[in-house]
């Protein structure tokens, strides 16, 4: 069934008491935890307003929506809601690029600090966009999956075919000596599989879905990159809810935002442990590798800097000047 087809017949039904049913778009499977989330919180507005508002959750693709589709769709009211990477975003708002870049955050809580900064921008992107931030949440941090370990020896980076799935990651491994190839998800494990690939920069709980200890022995936690998910509202949607209902539905928002952050965590460590006794190594980085690492990074931000706009520039030149003083 079509996205147009799907909001016709979810204003067509009528077997509830509800005043007012909206789409929500997801591309992530039913059992990551922010699909979960996104479950819960429809859930929770459900409640909340006794039934007077009503999501229904649409996950896992199935509205054939693509990554970088997701805002626009949004805006332009083919979906209500919907969940989308933010660095995938870039074509419409360069904005939403600015925590991924590389070595920017490379934790929970340099994530954490750097949006404090940079909330109040993604909202006047979103809003331009024709909608509204309902919560941001982390994805957790990448590592480097290969048969190779590189934690103490950064040379062996040299020729290392590593799948990537930006331009971040593109330029920072291509600084690094290592020969990336840029690949949507669906590839990557075919390309495994034959040989293609040598390594898979991504997060642990990717890993888990692409069962990598099939292919893979080793992860170097080299936390380059942070990237987030936001769930953002059609305007036009948002306004049809009546006022009344609107400060409780922010009010869920903002306590699923919270539970989004402390599952991200958990996710991140308890995919490491399975990881870990299904046979895969986690090695830090040692003193050779960072030093390499941070000479790539500020190679490709000196590079990025000129290009981002006057107000995401000097709150980032703020958010580094503070890391750099801690």
């Amino acid at each position: 069934m079509s996205v147009f087809a799907l909001i016709a017949a979810c204003f067509s039904f009528d077997a509830s008491n509800a005043q007012e049913r909206f789409i929500y778009s997801s591309p992530l499977p039913q059992n990551e935890y922010g699909a979960v989330y996104a479950r819960k919180f429809a859930e929770d507005v459900h409640v909340a307003t006794n039934g007077a508002v009503e999501i229904l959750v649409r996950q896992n693709g199935v509205l054939g929506l693509k990554g970088a589709e997701t805002l626009g769709a949004v805006r332009d009211g083919l979906v209500h809601l919907a969940d989308m990477q933010m660095n995938q975003q870039i074509g419409e708002e360069s904005i939403f690029g600015i925590e991924s870049m590389p070595c920017v955050a490379r934790g929970f809580d340099d994530l954490r600090a750097l949006q404090n900064l940079t909330r109040p921008l993604f909202e006047q992107a979103a809003l331009r966009q024709n909608q509204k931030i309902l919560f941001i949440y982390p994805m957790p941090r990448q590592n480097l999956f290969a048969n190779t370990d590189v934690s103490e020896a950064p040379e062996r980076l040299s020729g290392l075919r590593v799948r990537t799935i930006d331009r971040n990651g593109t330029d920072l491994f291509t600084e690094l000596g290592a020969a990336p190839i840029q690949m949507p998800w669906a590839e990557v494990i075919p390309a495994l599989s034959s040989g293609l690939l040598d390594g898979v920069s991504t997060s642990s709980t990717t890993a888990v879905s692409g069962a990598f200890w099939d292919f893979l022995d080793h992860a170097t936690e080299m936390h380059w990159q942070m990237n987030s998910f936001m769930a953002t509202v059609n305007l036009e949607a948002w306004n049809r809810i009546p006022a009344r209902y609107r400060p409780i539905i922010e009010e869920s928002a903002r306590e699923i935002e919270s539970q989004l952050w402390a599952a991200a965590r958990e996710a991140d460590e308890t995919a490491k442990t399975f990881l870990a006794d299904k046979g895969i190594t986690f090695s830090p980085p040692g003193a050779a590798l960072e030093q390499e690492l941070a000479q790539a990074c500020r190679a490709i931000l000196t590079d990025q800097m000129p290009g981002l706009e006057p107000a995401a520039s000097k709150i980032l030149q703020q958010y580094l000047s503070a890391s750099s003083s801690q």
